[in-house]
């Protein structure tokens, strides 16, 4: 009977024990799930159109990783993954950004199809005329670029931040103005100033992105983009896009007057100050020995360069040159978007419009190992 007592305070200890130490589990969990870090003091540090990491006394951009972070009284996050309990989590290819409440302001801007919500995240002391010029060439983008995109209403709708950086480190002119942060699944950058004659091509080609390269109901084409690789199909369709939906046709014909001098230029060796930057400068011009839309994983500068934004886009112009000439009721616009509808092959499709040795001449286009004629590049254009 003694050792019956005995044995029941035994295995009320152990209870209380277990409990205890499924307490401090929980907490521990919970603590962890909600536990943030303060925003950490990063190097500057330079992304493709301007500063990507950078801060001031009402921005502040970092390197995020997997943690959270905390939100302070007066601040808000911009293209975060989730916020919950005064803390914020980023995407990992994103940037972490919080921006001072009382020093920004946001609009939703309404698209023509339910693909993303979109909001205009900007500096509150924009004028407003000079906003609406900004929201109308984020309007316009989305909306041209999601036309070749199959429409879906029960698809989910993907909530989307366009930061408009101008005015955060100076007039968005020059680079060192400018400010860049990385674009993810929730964020995209206007970082260029309205009356830079790049800005309304970038923020295209930024749309594009949001699109082939974050939203989550259309990737399921990339991989299917044999022989390019998912990413330089990407840039292939971005800077095609910047060129078919530019609102000024007279910019239009001198960009691509710009883009095929400057392929010429490569595809003869010589190097001249009257290209497109940077493959004006010497330095990069002299890097380009790979003349091909595939970048490499070990590609110059001058490669990627020539490669995704010269080259990519005159093989886009010169595939419409094609579809012209065939005098096919085809064009590139409605044959990426039943690509992006069926999830299969462009060039398979392009097969069937245009003969098979005119896709394979496509294809050493692509490689480089044949010249673009130049009338071929401005039939494609005529229907831009």
């Amino acid at each position: 009977m003694l050792c019956s007592k005995y044995m029941k305070k035994e295995s009320d200890v152990s209870k209380k024990v277990i409990i205890c130490i499924l307490s401090v589990l929980f907490l521990g969990l919970f603590y962890k799930s909600y536990a943030c870090l303060p925003v950490p003091k990063q190097a500057v540090k330079t992304s493709t159109h301007g500063y990507g990491v950078w801060s001031n006394s009402f921005y502040k951009s970092f390197i995020p990783g997997d943690e959270r972070f905390c939100v302070p009284n007066d601040w808000k996050p911009v293209g975060e993954k989730a916020l919950d309990r005064g803390g914020a989590t980023f995407p990992n290819e994103g940037t972490g950004i919080l921006v001072k409440s009382s020093d920004f302001s946001a609009t939703k801007i309404p698209l023509d199809k339910t693909d993303f919500e979109l909001t205009a995240v900007y500096l509150a002391t924009m004028p407003e005329d000079e906003l609406q010029e900004y929201v109308k060439i984020i309007q316009r983008a989305f909306n041209d670029v999601g036309s070749l995109y199959p429409k879906n209403d029960s698809l989910e709708t993907q909530k989307h931040t366009v930061l408009i950086s101008v005015g955060i480190a100076g007039d968005g002119y020059e680079f060192e103005n400018s400010i860049y942060p990385n674009p993810s699944q929730f964020l995209s950058v206007f970082a260029k100033n309205i009356s830079h004659p790049r800005a309304e091509d970038l923020f295209i080609h930024a749309a594009t992105h949001a699109y082939n390269r974050f939203h989550p109901s259309f990737q399921t084409y990339q991989d299917n983009q044999t022989p390019l690789p998912a990413g330089d199909f990407e840039e292939m369709e971005a800077t095609w896009a910047e060129i078919s939906f530019r609102s000024s046709n007279e910019e239009l014909a001198i960009r691509v007057e710009n883009l095929y001098r400057t392929y010429m230029a490569v595809m003869m060796s010589t190097p001249s100050n009257d290209l497109l930057y940077p493959l004006n400068e010497d330095r990069v011009f002299k890097q380009i020995s790979n003349k091909s839309v595939v970048v490499e994983m070990d590609a110059t500068e001058g490669e990627a360069e020539f490669g995704h934004y010269v080259l990519a886009p005159l093989v886009m112009l010169a595939i419409e040159g094609m579809l012209q000439e065939q005098q096919s009721l085809m064009t590139l616009d409605a044959l990426l978007l039943e690509t992006h509808a069926s999830g299969s092959n462009f060039f398979e499709h392009l097969n069937k419009y245009v003969p098979k040795e005119n896709v394979d001449r496509i294809l050493r286009f692509i490689e480089g190992q044949e010249e673009i004629p130049i009338e071929l590049v401005y039939t494609g254009l005529k229907k831009q």
